[in-house]
């Protein structure tokens, strides 16, 4: 993992701590992908991802299991042979975003994750 994406990483997961602390979420994992970095929360074949590349805003998406989804299913996000569909929510995130600014990130992540778990308080408490 680049040094680069530390800030991301640890805003990321100080955020997104009440998947873990309160629904079963399973502590994150962070992967570099060339000049991308992902965050992901799993829970059984459920999985919550927050990913940030070079110049583009944080982006989550969840992979939930192809058959509670209307949606085709991704071959890269099966999990235990299990077919899975990606799906990303409709949260609208207001404020600054600087990716060199630490305090930025920091304030994003947090109102990215007070969205969340407004918008999608089914999924997250669906244990």
């Amino acid at each position: 993992m680049e040094k680069r994406f530390e800030p991301f990483v640890s805003a990321c997961e100080r955020a997104f701590q009440f998947l873990v602390d309160e629904f079963r979420f399973q502590p994150p994992s962070a992967k570099q992908y060339g000049y991308e970095c992902y965050v992901e929360f799993d829970r059984d074949l459920q999985t919550v991802s927050i990913g940030f590349g070079d110049g583009g805003l944080p982006i989550l998406e969840l992979a939930i299991p192809s058959s509670e989804l209307d949606e085709p299913p991704e071959s890269h996000l099966t999990k235990s042979g299990v077919l899975r569909s990606r799906r990303i929510p409709a949260l609208k995130i207001e404020g600054e975003f600087d990716p060199e600014n630490e305090e930025h990130i920091s304030q994003y992540l947090n109102r990215t994750a007070d969205e969340f778990r407004r918008v999608e308080e089914e999924f997250i408490s669906n244990t």
